[in-house]
């Protein structure tokens, strides 16, 4: 990995983006002046300052950071703005309690699954304040990425190619990913989701078939949609008329991925259950596929539209689009089907197959999802950057997905909540973007498999 001074540079700019950049925000006690000092235009540091403030976001970082605080049972740093928080926090009513520490689920509401409760934890319990916080949690979640990267490392070396040259420039194009989707990287725990997605693949063309099948179902408990991967597992083990490993596949699938939901329901008294309900009740995100219908309907023939906030995201709503919402599961499944449609008809289930149908089936839940959040973007990096001869289009294209993304989001954000017909258009541009790559995709593997044939 660290066999060219190149490489080792190139890394280098990783670390000083994730630390120098994206964790080094203003602290939470004076962030919010500037914002309103900028808003006003009497935003008077400069141009550092200006790039400070960029990545300067109290967001879901600063969410971990309350939320991790509250756990623990620790105490909030004296000047902490409680008041400003009070508004944005979900946590606020615990802010006037004493410190005492809380189980999650439990005694705590928690909207993400547990594997997510060691990496919100653990810089909480080596630092004191918000601002050492922020910086801990980037350098963490930089680890995570450099894991990532190592693994992509290793996925190379196995291809007949010259791993060097494929892998700087893996490298050069993750940076530019960093550059063009902006902070949410180290924001955000979506690299934690991406690495799992990466061992899983690893290990699947290794032929490590147990150990691909156990960062799935760790990936499944994670984020839900890397469950769409075992499937693609037993297809493998079918074909080979491998029965007896494909049944114990299963068996350990279902024992791992049920045991751990049906404990947690059961040690909770069905609390945990409510996560699960909190994002079954979301409405259709802003920057959803589905948000393209009543957009669209309202900027051709000025049907209204009503934009709310729920659910901590953006939601829009028409007269007809609620009565999609009971059809969005079966969407997906419809998206995920075909998939699995190419892959039996594929006779050869090949590295190059396996790598489109491990980055086409995260895409799909992208698509067919209420939700369109910018960071799940980061799930395809930086797997998507592994480039053949015939990729260079499709990284290019999400390339350019990212960057529409990160000026979508926060830049024009506020024109798409209005209905403004720039940003409309621009929202409509970078989700076809995204749909043309999952059409690239599954064309790809049916180039491939006619050609084999």
């Amino acid at each position: 990995m660290f066999s060219s001074k190149k490489s080792i540079l190139l890394i280098l700019l990783h670390l000083f983006i994730f630390v120098g950049l994206f964790g080094n925000p203003y602290p939470i006690s004076k962030c919010y002046q500037k914002m309103q000092d900028w808003d006003k235009g009497s935003f008077n540091d400069g141009i550092r300052g200006a790039i400070r403030l960029y990545f300067s976001d109290p967001g879901d970082e600063t969410y971990y950071y309350e939320w991790s605080t509250v756990v623990l049972g620790k105490k909030f740093e004296a000047d902490y703005p409680f008041e400003k928080r009070g508004e944005d926090s979900k946590l606020r009513n615990f802010f006037t309690l004493p410190p005492t520490p809380h189980l999650p689920y439990l005694d705590i509401d928690f909207e993400y699954p547990p594997t997510m409760i060691l990496p919100i934890l653990l810089p909480r319990l080596l630092v004191d304040n918000h601002l050492s916080y922020v910086r801990l949690f980037a350098f963490q979640q930089f680890c995570f990425y450099c894991l990532c990267l190592f693994f992509i490392f290793k996925i190379i070396q196995s291809k007949p190619l010259n791993f060097k040259i494929a892998f700087e420039k893996v490298l050069k194009l993750s940076l530019l990913s960093l550059i063009l989707l902006g902070q949410l990287y180290a924001t955000r725990l979506d690299v934690v989701v991406s690495l799992l997605i990466i061992l899983a693949y690893y290990y699947f063309i290794k032929e490590k078939y147990f150990l691909s099948n156990f960062w799935i179902c760790l990936g499944s408990i994670s984020k839900g949609f890397p469950i769409f991967f075992l499937p693609l597992l037993f297809f493998k083990l079918l074909k080979e008329k491998k029965w007896k490993p494909c049944a114990i596949q299963a068996l350990f699938s279902g024992l791992f991925i049920g045991g751990i939901n049906l404990f947690l329901g059961y040690w909770t008294h069905g609390k945990y259950w409510e996560a699960f309900q909190y994002h079954a009740e979301r409405g259709f995100q802003i920057e959803s596929m589905y948000a393209l219908i009543p957009y669209l309907s309202h900027l051709f023939f000025k049907n209204p539209i009503w934009v709310y906030s729920s659910h901590t995201c953006s939601n829009i709503t028409s007269a007809g689009l609620n009565r999609l919402k009971p059809y969005t599961s079966l969407i997906c499944l419809i998206f995920i089907g075909f998939i699995y449609l190419k892959t039996w008809s594929s006779k050869n289930l090949s590295s190059e197959n396996t790598l489109r149908f491990f980055l086409a089936i995260p895409l799909a839940f992208l698509l067919t999802f209420k939700a369109l959040s910018p960071q799940f973007l980061i799930w395809l990096t930086p797997l998507i950057f592994i480039c053949t001869p015939s990729s260079w289009l499709r990284t290019t294209a999400f390339l350019i997905a990212l960057l529409l993304t990160q000026i979508i989001f926060p830049n024009i954000f506020q024109d798409l909540m209005i209905g403004e017909t720039s940003a409309i258009f621009l929202l409509c541009f970078r989700n076809l973007i995204l749909l043309s790559i999952f059409i690239s995709l599954i064309k790809s593997i049916r180039h491939e498999t006619v050609t084999k044939n």
